[in-house]
């Protein structure tokens, strides 16, 4: 009858404990979803709710065990309880971990980004006519990502816009022919005609490059706002849970990848540095063309106004070529490097927590 009673109340217990959880999940969140109350919650506080919530659990079945004589639930109960005290210290040194890479992570970015301002490093900044942004030192470690990839999008832009504008003039001087007393004497198609198609050979590659910049812009951000509140919260609390186990370790290595593994390295080998161009913003000479030149001496200097034009024009595309094919491989091949070493500590490191990678690191190795 004793042991009866021990069971019942600890029953009690356990089902206020639960409750605690889940009342402190919704605190001052009322009709928000479960991704923002985990987002807003102290989550290594609820780290220390849930082991509270499994020991509770444990002692439950190790009541039971005691009282109806079952010898293997108390051993039952006897091993999950040493396993939620391993999984308890590893819960204090991931915290710690955690707290400690976001302090060196912020202390070695306050070098890059500049405090109390917007969210673009000055440095990374290439403006045409902007005041050059500065950026706050960061909250985490995939602040500078986000700053990185924020500056290239905004590269990318200013410099799809100067390939247009100065391409303006240089191909309507292509198509356009000067005429004297009803005589073709010049057509600037033959010797512009490559000019011409460099501007839109380059206006082409621009415009998949934002696009794949966008879509990794997307997955930064996803990555700064679910990793800590998202993977590592239910990573810990399924990593105690028994049937759950394997997909927690696994959830906590890859929050410990993403959040923290992928910028370093991301930042380690992006050496991409955003050079000023000067901006081309001259007209060029016989674009308007609608002027009639009467003599066959004002055709020759309008023709001869017009080469030196485009040959500086032909100047600055090659600059240009030079900074789209440095973002491009700022855009395609660092990334690609941060993410591989990722995969390769996110597979080493999840069964150490007790999760498998294998069947993911495969799919993911197929898929590159």
């Amino acid at each position: 009858m004793r042991s009866l009673q021990l069971v019942i109340a600890l029953a009690f217990f356990l089902a206020l404990a639960v409750s605690g959880v889940f009342a402190q999940i919704g605190y001052n969140d009322e009709g928000a979803g479960l991704e923002i109350r985990l987002r807003n919650i102290n989550w290594y506080t609820m780290m220390a709710a849930s082991i509270l919530t499994i020991v509770m659990v444990n002692a439950l079945f190790y009541a039971i065990g005691h009282a109806f004589m079952l010898d293997s639930v108390k051993r039952y109960a006897e091993s999950e309880l040493l396993q939620v005290t391993v999984s308890t210290l590893l819960i204090v040194f991931s915290v710690a971990l955690v707290m400690q890479l976001t302090a060196f992570a912020t202390s070695a970015y306050e070098n890059v980004v500049q405090k109390n301002s917007c969210s673009i490093p000055s440095d990374m900044f290439w403006s045409f006519g902007y005041n050059a942004m500065t950026a706050t030192a960061p909250d985490d470690p995939l602040a500078y990502v986000s700053c990185n990839v924020e500056a290239k999008i905004l590269a990318l832009e200013n410099l799809y816009n100067t390939v247009y504008k100065s391409n303006l003039g240089v191909e309507k001087a292509a198509y356009s022919c000067e005429y004297l007393f009803g005589m073709q004497i010049y057509c600037g198609y033959f010797d512009l005609h490559q000019q011409v198609e460099t501007a839109h050979l380059y206006a082409a590659k621009i415009v998949p490059l934002l696009t794949l910049l966008q879509t990794e812009r997307a997955l930064v951000n996803y990555l700064r706002e679910n990793m800590l509140p998202i993977f590592m919260s239910l990573g810990l609390v399924m990593r105690i849970l028994p049937l759950t186990r394997g997909i927690g370790g696994l959830m906590m290595a890859i929050a410990l990848g993403f959040y923290f593994v992928f910028p370093l390295v991301y930042v380690i080998t992006d050496p991409t540095v955003l050079n000023d161009i000067a901006y081309y913003d001259q007209p060029l000479p016989g674009a308007g063309l609608s002027q009639c030149y009467d003599t066959f001496s004002g055709s020759v200097s309008l023709v001869s106004m017009s080469q030196m034009a485009t040959g500086s024009i032909g100047s600055l595309f090659g600059d240009i070529g030079g900074m789209l094919a440095e973002l491009t491989v700022g855009i395609i091949f660092y990334p690609f490097v941060a993410l591989s070493v990722t995969i390769v500590f996110i597979n080493t490191v999840a069964p150490i927590l007790g999760g498998d990678a294998g069947e993911i690191a495969r799919a993911v190795s197929k898929m590159i």
